[in-house]
């Protein structure tokens, strides 16, 4: 998620203006696949939830667990 928001950071205004003119949402979604020995953890730092209010975002997040 933090590599897609940095690529994606400095086009606020670009995404606001498409949401706008064409009736759109945005949303971003993770998906995360844990197996046994990892932990689960979740992070998001602040500019990860600075660009989501900016574009006015929604977070969704599928989480799997692998148990073989």
């Amino acid at each position: 998620m933090h590599t897609i928001v940095n690529t994606l950071y400095n086009s606020t205004e670009i995404i606001k203006k498409y949401k706008d003119n064409y009736n759109l949402k945005c949303k971003l979604v993770t998906v995360i696949c844990f197996n046994r020995q990892q932990s689960r953890g979740l992070v998001m730092n602040n500019k990860v939830i600075e660009f989501a209010n900016q574009v006015n975002g929604e977070f969704e997040f599928d989480i799997y667990n692998d148990t073989d």
